[in-house]
């Protein structure tokens, strides 16, 4: 939905803020032009935080008293390794009960090398394409 203002004889279409040292000269109103960009600052400073709190990678093993041993076997893994190998090697360790599904925030805070959120859920969305590679990732656990 857009909204009109007018202004000076000037319609103005879509979210603009208006504040500041010029003057409206058919009110006598002092008015600055304030970029779309800076009015959506102002507006995302404001109020609760439009973002899930983040989670730690640990959260998401199934056994907490294995956290160490789990994390550390799939960075032995992970570490390294291509994008792709990452993703298929999530996916191994939650086929094998280690792991529920974890955040991208979380996975790509622990490790780096998962690359960017696009290719991830590329990868586990065409897992069934890469079930001998998973299978066999799945044994070397």
């Amino acid at each position: 939905m857009e909204t009109k203002k007018e202004m000076m004889g000037v319609t103005f279409q879509g979210s603009v803020t208006f504040q500041g040292p010029m003057f409206d000269i058919h009110d006598n109103q002092q008015v600055t032009i304030v970029s779309r960009e800076q009015g959506k600052a102002e507006k995302s400073s404001k109020g609760a935080p439009r973002h899930r709190p983040s989670s730690r990678f640990e959260q998401f093993i199934i056994d907490p008293s294995q956290a160490e041993k789990v994390t550390s076997r799939l960075h032995e893994l992970i570490d390294g390794k291509l994008p792709k190998n990452c993703a298929l090697t999530i996916f191994a360790a939650q086929q094998k009960g280690w792991l529920t599904m974890p955040s991208y925030k979380a996975l790509s805070d622990e490790f780096p090398e998962i690359g960017d959120r696009k290719n991830y859920t590329y990868y586990l969305s065409r897992r069934d394409n890469y079930k001998a590679d998973i299978d066999s990732i799945e044994k070397g656990l």
